[in-house]
Parts: structure tokens; sequence; C-alpha cells
């Protein structure tokens, strides 16, 4: 077959990914602010409409958010809603998706035109447009503006260097910078782009930026997480596996074995220790490409960005990271950055001819099965965001994370809703207030509730639903003495293996039954009727009543 022609259509498939990706992120995404959400988004509206001088609202874009500033993020929102008169956290998170093509643009416009290179743009496409990280790029706008643009706007730096164009490289990391905690790297990656290809000009004033900005940065900087440098002194060796657990979490689609983990995380961090090595010997250095440079910076980037997260906040080794999905969004970057720095050389290796078509595979197959395999998470955390809307409408309570407590947040989205100035889908169970819950006569016998002293556990093991919508599945409504809903919460789902259906149908039917667990400490106290809600086809099917509680604790 003709390899222009083969070039042709592996290029050609690219678009797919990404208009695929963006649909699905489109329609699965909830047009609704999530935990720091409020206050990065709807709360910095609030205060830039607040603050008359200028001055104040260029202070505002620097504020610090938790351990981080977050100047991207800032910009962005204040720039849509400057140009809209309004918010939309969906286009918020899409446009920070846009960070994602840019890196694959990199890439391509980098990449020779050779058919290895064709194949392996394919693989990185795969690895970029899928949904292991669908808390960053899908559900949650904050760290949709963070993580990935942070990524970006490194790579970027570090390309406009090797361009010459170091006046512009220092803006843009110092941007990275001041967006992201471990966005402090990226200056220094910049700087040490321009140290080893002996662009020695700029360095008499971009070192002294760097460390005046820097300086001002880390010194009025504060740290609630808890993170200090001397927790590097402890805990090792434990937390250098921890460290490589974080490097292979690629891997976790398929197994959750910790030693799995770190040996992939061995085999992805090998070529940045090989092209660091490299780096000192002036005849290896030469034959860099811009790719690989732009790799190997990429690789130390997600490399720092695991040391901050696995050897600086306690003392002791924690893996509790493994289960905050916010992280997935650097998993695939360790393979990415890997292959830049290995297969995107000056001068192609004869073997990438036939390793290629095999990575392109694999990558593949790991794209698809991330639709698979993260769907039932995906549904469940969107349930999570859109149950905020109608909790709020009915009782003014952000339910969801039950961790959540910044009322000054909520009061700013409050203002703005109140102005109209918020563009918002529908609630999510908005069918509920049209509904005669004063009628419901079933009971729902299979199901068992328990109540503690501060939260509620309810199992049910029989309870079959028809989930062919994303809306659908089981939850749980509290009425007060007038019948009224006062709060919802979404049960969670098993979901079986059914790669069949999966494929025909694009869906993962639930197994039978449910469970749910309820906090009382933000419900007001009085007695509740426990309604057990099935929801098929975006539409209440079945009420059930299940019992009557108390809650006489007082509320927040």
């Amino acid at each position: 077959m003709n390899r222009h022609f083969i070039k042709i259509a592996l290029l050609s498939a690219i678009p797919l990914f990404v208009i695929f990706f963006f649909r699905y992120v489109y329609l699965y995404s909830v047009n609704f602010p999530y935990y720091d959400d409020f206050g990065d988004c709807a709360g910095l509206v609030a205060q830039w409409e607040g603050t008359a001088s200028g001055w104040g609202k260029i202070k505002l874009l620097f504020e610090q958010n938790f351990d981080h500033r977050v100047l991207f993020l800032k910009l962005i929102c204040i720039s849509y809603y400057l140009l809209t008169s309004h918010l939309n956290i969906t286009i918020l998170i899409l446009i920070g998706d846009l960070a994602l093509v840019g890196i694959w643009l990199q890439f391509y416009l980098l990449a020779s035109r050779s058919l290895s290179h064709a194949w392996l743009l394919v693989a990185i496409a795969a690895l970029l447009f899928q949904v292991q990280h669908f808390e960053s790029s899908i559900l949650w706008m904050t760290c949709a503006l963070q993580h990935a643009p942070c990524i970006f706007l490194t790579t970027f730096a570090v390309q406009l260097a090797l361009q010459n164009r170091a006046s512009w490289a220092m803006v843009v990391a110092l941007v990275a910078m001041l967006s992201s905690a471990n966005g402090i790297l990226a200056p220094i990656l910049v700087l040490g782009v321009l140290f080893l290809t002996k662009r020695y000009q700029p360095l008499w004033w971009a070192i002294p930026l760097y460390l005046l900005i820097a300086a001002w940065h880390l010194s009025t900087l504060t740290l609630y997480s808890g993170g200090r440098l001397t927790h590097l002194l402890y805990g090792q060796p434990a937390k250098l596996l921890a460290l490589l657990a974080f490097a292979g979490g690629f891997s976790r689609l398929f197994t959750e074995s910790l030693l799995v983990n770190q040996l992939v995380g061995v085999f992805f961090l090998f070529p940045m220790l090989l092209g660091i090595y490299q780096l000192f010997f002036l005849r290896y250095r030469t034959s860099f490409s811009f790719l690989q440079w732009i790799s190997l910076a990429g690789l130390l980037f997600v490399w720092f960005t695991a040391v901050l997260v696995t050897q600086l906040r306690n003392e002791s080794v924690d893996y509790s990271f493994l289960q905050l999905a916010r992280y997935n969004i650097y998993y695939p970057f360790f393979p990415i950055f890997s292959l830049g720095l290995l297969f995107f050389t000056a001068h192609p290796n004869p073997i990438q001819r036939y390793v290629a078509p095999a990575i392109t595979m694999v990558s593949f197959f790991f794209c698809i099965l991330t639709y698979y395999h993260y769907q039932g998470s995906i549904l469940e955390y969107r349930k999570e965001i859109s149950l905020n809307q109608p909790n709020y409408a009915w009782s003014k309570l952000i339910y969801y994370p039950p961790i959540f407590e910044d009322a000054a947040s909520v009061e700013h989205f409050e203002s703005l809703r109140q102005k109209g100035l918020l563009s918002r889908q529908h609630p999510f169970m908005n069918f509920i207030p049209e509904l005669d819950l004063s009628v419901i006569k079933d009971t729902l016998k299979s199901a068992r509730m328990q109540q503690f002293s501060d939260y509620a556990e309810i199992r049910d093991t029989s309870l079959v639903v028809n989930n062919k919508n994303k809306e659908d599945g089981i939850y749980i409504l509290l009425t007060d003495q007038h019948k009224s809903p006062r709060y919802a919460f979404y049960a969670h789902h098993a979901y079986p293996t059914a790669y069949r259906i999966f494929f025909r149908q694009f869906y993962r039917p639930m197994a039978p039954g449910f469970f749910n667990q309820f906090h009382f400490k933000d419900l007001k106290p009085g007695a509740y009727e426990v309604l057990v809600v099935k929801v098929e086809e975006a539409m209440v099917q079945k009420l059930y009543h299940l019992a009557v509680i108390q809650i006489d604790h007082q509320a927040g």
C-alpha cells in the first residue's frame, strides 16, 4: 500500500478522536460550579464586580487559591465574563481542554513527515483524548483550567526559547508559574534550555527577573495542605515507590497493583534519565530535536508534579493520592513525553517503523477502554454535581462534596444567580416538584435503612434500573412535613462487565441494587420522609416510601 496514502489515512483519523472527545465533554459536563469553582469562578466574578479600582482588580488576579495562584484560570474566567456578560461552566471546561489540542499540535508541527511519526501522532492523540482524566477534563472547571493548561504553557515556553524568542518564553513561563503550584518549575526549564543551547544573551535579564518574581511568589504564598520541603527527609524509600506508582498511573486502567504501577513508572521515567545523561555530552546535545527538548522538559515537569504530590505533603508515605481522580490528568503525559524523547529524534531510527504501529494499537486500545472503564465514575460524579442544583433551589444547600464548607463563595454565587449572570441548565431534578408526593403508596421492601447519630445508610440488592440515559439511576429524596422536597442524594451502583453491550450501545448496565449514605451535618433539624426515586429515560418511573427519620441536631 502507498506510504503517502497510509499517512493521510492516519492523520485523517485524528480529528475523530478530538471531535468525539469534545462532544463527550459537552454532553457529560454539568453547567454548575463544583467545590472550589464557587470561589474561582462565581466568587471571582462577584469580587471583580464589587472592586472599583483597577489596581484592586489586578491584585484580585494574583490572590491565592488554596496552595496555588491560578492566574491563567482567572484570566480565562474574567475574559469570558467580560465578553459574554455571563458564566458557563461547560464552555470554560472546553476552553481548558483546548490545552490538550495545543500539546498535540506541538508534536504535529515539529514532527517529521515520516510514516513512523504519523503512527505516533495517532498514538499521542489517543493518549490525550481519552477519559481517564475525567475529573480534570470533563467535570471540574478549576482543574480543567489549571492542570493541562499549565503543562501546555510550560512546553510552549520551552518551544519559544528554542526558537530564539526568549522574552516571550519567559512571559509564558511566568504565567505558568503563577497558574499552579507545580508551575514554579516552568521558568527554570526555560532558563536551562537557554543555557544548554548557548543562548546566553537573554540570561542576564531573565535570571534576575525570575528570581525576583519567584521570591515574591513564594514569600507571599501560604501552604494549607501541610506541604513542607523538610518532608523530603522522611519516609524514604517508601516515598520513592509512591512516586514511581504515580508515574505509572497510566496502568491503573488495567490493574490496581502497586507493583505493576511502579514497574510501569520506572519504564516511563527511564527516558528522562537517559535524556539528562545525554545532555552532558555535546555531541548528543546538538543532535537533540526540538521535540526531544520539549518532551524532556514535559517529562521533568510531570515528574516534579509527582514529587510535590508524593514527597512533600506528609512525613510518611501516603497512597491516598491514587484515589484522587484530579491527578489522573498527569498520567498520560508520562508515556507521551517518553515517546517524544525516544522516537521524535532528528534522525529517525529504522526500528520505529516496526514499533510505532504497535504503540499506536496499544494507545488506541487504551483510549477506547477508558470510555468503558470510567463511565460509571463519570455518571456518578456528574450526578453529584447536578444534585447541588435542586438542593440549592430547595434548601440553599451545596451538599456535594460533603467536605465543602465555603459559605462566602456560595454567597457570591447567590448574588450572581440573582443578577442573572450565570448561564445555567435547568435543575437536574426539576420534575420532582411537579409530582404529587402526597399519594405515594408503594414501599420498597428489599431496601434496608440504618440511622446512626450523624448519618444514615440505605442498601438494596434487587431493585433494577434500565439506565440507558445518563440521568438514569436511583436517588434518595427527603421531603418535609408538607410533602415538599428538601434534599436529594444519588445512590451508588455497581457496573458489571458488559463489553458487548457497551460497544454496541455505548452504555454499561447497572447491577441490581444500590447503596447510599447521607450525612446530617448540613441538614436542617426536623422530620423527613425518605423516598427512593427510580429514574429511567430521564423521567421518574417509580417513587417508593422507605422510612421517616427525625434529625435533631443543629445544622451547619
